[in-house]
């Protein structure tokens, strides 16, 4: 079976376009274990993508949107794919970070839609949102924050919600296993860990980006407070090499909500040793599954009101914080290890039957 992935180049960054999670590093070992056989394109312009696949002689094609594209372009460029005579099987790789997404009005081009983490009730996505996007609704609603117009997704109809299947997450980069790997290989143990909070969350964004901002202002008001008379690091913006360095010797790592539910800060923690806390994921579903309440990571309220009482609780009960370190670990080590080939050749296959 021959399979072509196409992936967009990014307006806003150039020099950082997206890239197929899981599917570069693990490209040989899917080859080997299967007839699956790869062509795979980065950086590719829009304009570009149609004559690809016209030419293309693969059983399946996918493509990945970068969301900075305007999306009136990405409808119509979808749309001059999928009526082509003879096309491949399309499959759109979904990989915003958020469970919603601005391409969900392109589902009826495609065969199959592969998100990187969807809603657990997959109805909720042919329900009308205010900003498409669960969480920045539940801050207007329940907060009482403003989104003044931004918006960031796009309603499924009820025929097209079994399009949309489970892929993967950015957890399956070469980022993180290096990260895993390194902490096996020089592992900090807990007591020895300098620090009880990691506490870089960023600068506290003072000009107006809106409901993002205000909602990451608290959230570091929120940290700050449940960390109050324990050792925590510095809040101002570090190197990256510093940052990772600074998790490492962290015993816990808030990482609250943002532009979307999972984020690079979940897997650094988890690869490194420290001890997830976050708002609860129980509303969606996603692979590798770092997020099983109070067994990989430990869940807080959407709105932090019990931020401070599961702060105290980490910090008085070592021993069941080691224990879901642990439980973490070996879910991503298990994942990279007897997972994800055989879940990238299983969808492959049935694309192409």
């Amino acid at each position: 079976m021959r399979v072509q992935v196409i992936c967009s180049d990014s307006i806003r960054s150039p020099d950082n376009p997206p890239r197929p999670h899981g599917l570069l590093d693990f490209k040989t070992q899917i080859e080997r274990r299967s007839d699956i056989r790869f062509d795979i394109r980065l950086a590719v312009p829009l304009k570009k993508f149609p004559g690809i696949v016209r030419q293309s002689s693969a059983e399946a094609v996918c493509l990945l949107l970068h969301w900075d594209h305007p999306i009136a372009e990405i409808v119509n460029i979808a749309a001059s794919i999928s009526e082509q005579p003879s096309r491949p099987r399309l499959i759109l790789l979904d990989q915003v970070d958020q469970t919603c997404s601005p391409f969900f009005g392109l589902v009826k081009h495609f065969d199959v839609v592969w998100k990187s983490q969807m809603l657990r009730d997959v109805n909720g996505y042919t329900q009308p949102s205010r900003s498409g996007y669960i969480f920045a609704d539940y801050l207007s609603e329940s907060l009482g924050y403003g989104l003044g117009d931004w918006h960031f997704g796009e309603q499924i109809g009820s025929a097209d919600t079994s399009k949309v299947k489970l892929g993967w997450n950015l957890g399956v980069s070469r980022r993180v296993r290096r990260l895993l790997r390194w902490s096996r290989l020089w592992p900090i143990p807990w007591r020895a860990r300098r620090y009880d909070f990691n506490c870089r969350l960023g600068s506290q964004p003072t000009n107006d980006h809106g409901w993002y901002a205000t909602y990451r202002r608290f959230a570091i008001e929120k940290l700050n407070e449940a960390a109050r008379g324990t050792r925590c690091t510095d809040t101002s913006r570090v190197s990256p090499t510093k940052y990772l360095f600074e998790i490492a010797r962290s015993r816990f790592v808030f990482s609250p909500f943002g532009w979307g539910e999972v984020c690079y800060r979940d897997f650094e923690a988890v690869a490194l040793g420290a001890l997830l806390i976050k708002p609860s994921m129980d509303h969606l579903v996603t692979r590798p599954n770092i997020y099983i309440a109070n067994e990989t990571y430990i869940p807080v309220r959407w709105d932090l009101s019990d931020l401070e009482e599961r702060c105290r609780w980490c910090v008085a009960n070592p021993g069941e914080c080691v224990r879901i370190v642990r439980n973490a670990r070996r879910v991503l080590t298990d994942y990279f290890s007897k997972q994800f080939v055989n879940e990238a050749v299983d969808a492959f296959q049935s694309v192409g039957t």
